[in-house]
């Protein structure tokens, strides 16, 4: 079978950054980008690319979006067959009884403070939805990964939630909707812990390939994905994060197929994509900034790593703890936490502890159970310890156990901007940071760390024969190097695209 799935048209968004920073995260993407490559994939989904539309990071604008909606007004008109799929993976707002989802450029005040006018509300998403008038709408909302009810309008205060059960019978109601939430209200919607990939989000996947399907099938209906995230999800979420995650459904008409079911099965793109970084060649560009790092790190000193988001810091990071035990002269046990999964306080006593491998305590206790230890940790996104749910205690503990000739703790923190603007002194408080960890700034790639890159994965000795022969043009790498800005990320996900048209 060879056809494409004509009828079938979708719009897919990915809040991965966000003006706040500590709502920025970037596996939403990810999920939305493998969602796309398997719509537009002849071999799966077979949607036509044409009827596709993917608005990550900072195409996510609530402009973007409501304009992304019209589009797919037009389609349903033109079109009395149209299949109509909306994939939304973000955050969501509760002001009192009022919800919103929240796009990339949503506004705060100087004093902090969110302006509603700057989300997209529930009802103006339900009334761009009522517009879309077809017999077959399937809407996914993924949108409480970081979990708790936002009941503040200050931006510091400010978590995700999901939208709640009445909430989602109203945008079901009407001829031909089905609305899923991926999970019930008041939890949270959970991700591998390497961040590959939100669980749910790998669970819909594989249903979109046939999962759920018997042999003979045509296509991938709402009940096989709904049967197949329903015996998945929770099981996977409990055994991965000891966490209850229980997906939601909302049935406001007939079953029907959402796409084509072929027989090829869906590889992710960290598996079969020639340029994405995975394992040694996630150092790839970054060797200078490796060794400047263990340099500081041998001189007894601590490090932070400074730079914009999507620059590379979490790989950089991640690079170093492979590496310790090679390049450091003092053994250190590497240990990585990823302070966008940590909460309080509490969440993060828990967190260390348990991998150091010793009974949760702080202060004097902690102090005492770690002294025998000698721990490289390494802190990502460490700019979200400004804010409330973290304490001054915790801050102090850390900078105490981090500042001695031979401590039990050397920092390796990661943060978008200096430590000096982050955590300023304050009275006679000093800077938990001060005076310990030396700046290491990280910059996009330049032009010829580009090159070399998309000349590396060219001639990568792990391609199929039949691929062995792809070039890109020197106009193609101009046209990368101009659009991507350097950032790795965006570099390899357009040589992706590229690579993928030229097969």
């Amino acid at each position: 079978m060879s056809e494409k799935f004509k009828y079938g048209y979708a719009l897919l968004i990915g809040v991965g950054e966000s003006a706040i920073p500590g709502l920025s995260l970037t596996v939403t993407v990810k999920d939305t980008e493998a969602i796309y490559n398997a719509l537009i994939n002849p071999k799966l989904c077979a949607y036509p690319k044409n009827q596709v539309r993917l608005l990550n990071n900072q195409d996510a604008t609530k402009e973007n979006i409501l304009d992304g909606l019209s589009w797919l007004q037009e389609f349903a008109k033109a079109d009395s067959e149209a299949t109509i799929f909306i994939y939304f993976s973000g955050h969501g707002w509760l002001d009192k009884d009022d919800y919103y989802l929240v796009p990339y450029d949503v506004k705060v005040s100087e004093e902090n403070v969110i302006d509603p006018n700057s989300l997209l509300s529930a009802q103006s998403f339900n009334e761009a939805l009522r517009k879309i008038e077809v017999s077959r709408l399937f809407v996914v909302i993924d949108s409480c990964h970081a979990g708790g009810m936002a009941t503040s309008k200050n931006a510091a205060d400010m978590h995700s939630v999901a939208p709640s059960k009445d909430l989602l019978k109203i945008l079901a109601t009407g001829k031909g909707r089905v609305v899923f939430s991926s999970c019930e209200p008041e939890q949270k919607s959970y991700y591998f812990k390497d961040k590959s990939q939100s669980i749910y989000t790998f669970y819909f996947l594989e249903a979109l390939q046939g999962a759920d399907n018997k042999q003979g099938d045509t296509g991938v209906s709402i009940s096989n994905i709904m049967t197949h995230l329903t015996k998945n999800v929770e099981r996977a979420v409990t055994k991965e994060c000891q966490k209850k995650q229980t997906p939601y459904f909302e049935m406001g008409g007939n079953n029907f197929f959402v796409a084509q079911l072929r027989g090829d099965r869906y590889v992710p793109i960290p598996i079969s994509n020639p340029f994405e970084l995975t394992g040694d060649r996630e150092i790839f560009g970054r060797e200078r900034e490796i060794n400047r790092i263990f340099e500081v790190l041998n001189s007894g000193s601590s490090i932070a790593i400074i730079g914009e988001s999507r620059v590379g810091k979490s790989s950089v990071l991640k690079a170093i703890a492979q590496k310790a035990n090679q390049y450091l002269k003092k053994p250190r046990k590497p240990i990585y936490m990823d302070l966008q999964n940590i909460q309080s306080d509490d969440d993060f006593y828990a967190a260390f502890c348990e991998k150091v491998g010793i009974e949760i305590c702080r202060g004097y206790q902690l102090q005492r159970n770690i002294k025998p230890y000698r721990i490289l940790l390494l802190l990502d996104v460490v700019e979200n310890m400004s804010y409330e749910w973290f304490t001054d205690k915790l801050r102090s503990q850390l900078r105490g156990l981090a500042n001695d000739v031979d401590p039990p703790l050397r920092l390796v923190v990661a943060a978008s901007r200096s430590l000096d603007i982050l955590f300023p002194d304050s009275g006679d408080k000093t800077s938990p940071f001060k005076n310990i960890c030396i700046e290491e700034y990280l910059q996009p790639w330049d032009e010829k760390t580009i090159r070399d890159f998309i000349s590396d994965r060219l001639q990568a000795d792990f391609l199929e024969p039949e691929y062995q022969g792809i070039k890109f043009s020197e106009d193609e790498i101009l046209e990368i190097i101009k659009t991507s800005d350097g950032y790795p990320g965006k570099v390899r996900y357009q040589c992706y695209e590229l690579f993928e048209s030229k097969k």
